[in-house]
């Protein structure tokens, strides 16, 4: 075997050694996101089948994941003064605004409460929340992520996202997020359900795997030409020599 022939294969060697463990983790990794996607659609099923229940059986001791998307139910009355408007919320392809005003349990504590979307064209007519005591049947919500409440720009009344610690200053309060399903104002979009998908996951997954043997069937191809032509070389002069 010459030495251009040596110096292509070990190129193509490594190239290999790069290319098939970066596939197989590749595949490992979307195929872990595939089962945790699943797993997470099936929990959600799972909760809004499950009867409802009154709030602290669930958050009497604090909001954990394992409580998101149940049912739950709560009495007491809204707190309308303290009602603000989430910004750059998208349903159905429009920008909006979530429309949260907390409601003070018959204990004394707040939960915050998304009562539904208003598009921008509707502010004006925002249904106010209901006086008096009221009996209302909840979704858990998962806990938005970090980032500022607000800025100094924005109108008042208007926040970029919740925080139930921030907003409470101190009060008691529940450590979670709620949607309103029941009763649903009039004049206000109910909150999109989560989508039920697998997602990409499965196909690139897939697609990893089929990378893998891919690199494997181009290296053993290119590799038998390579040495096929290494003899062929080999042959030709050898027998040139013979004729010379």
């Amino acid at each position: 075997m010459d030495r251009g022939t040596r110096r292509r294969l070990s190129s193509l060697t490594v190239a290999l050694i790069v290319v098939l463990p970066l596939s197989v983790i590749a595949a490992r990794w979307q195929w872990n996101r595939h089962l945790e996607r699943d797993a997470m659609n099936a929990a959600i099923v799972a909760s809004e089948q499950a009867p409802p229940m009154p709030w602290q059986r669930l958050l009497g001791q604090g909001y954990r994941e394992a409580v998101d998307w149940r049912r739950v139910t709560a009495r007491g009355q809204w707190l309308p003064a303290e009602q603000v408007l989430v910004r750059k919320q998208v349903v159905d392809g429009e920008v909006g605004f979530t429309v949260m005003t907390p409601f003070q349990d018959a204990d004394g504590r707040l939960l915050y409460v998304m009562r539904g979307w208003v598009a921008p064209s509707s502010l004006g007519s925002l249904p106010p929340a209901p006086a008096g005591p009221q009996a209302i049947t909840l979704r858990v919500r998962p806990v938005e992520g970090a980032g500022p409440l607000g800025a100094s720009d924005l109108p008042s009344g208007q926040l970029n996202r919740i925080d139930p610690a921030l907003l409470a200053k101190g009060r008691a309060h529940v450590e979670a997020l709620f949607e309103l399903l029941n009763p649903m104002p009039a004049g206000l979009v109910a909150l999109p359900w989560p989508e039920l998908t697998s997602g990409p996951h499965l196909s690139y997954f897939v697609q990893w795997i089929l990378i893998g043997l891919t690199a494997i069937i181009v290296y053993v191809r290119v590799f038998r030409s390579e040495l096929r032509m290494d003899r062929d070389s080999a042959v030709g002069t050898d027998v040139a020599g013979q004729n010379s």
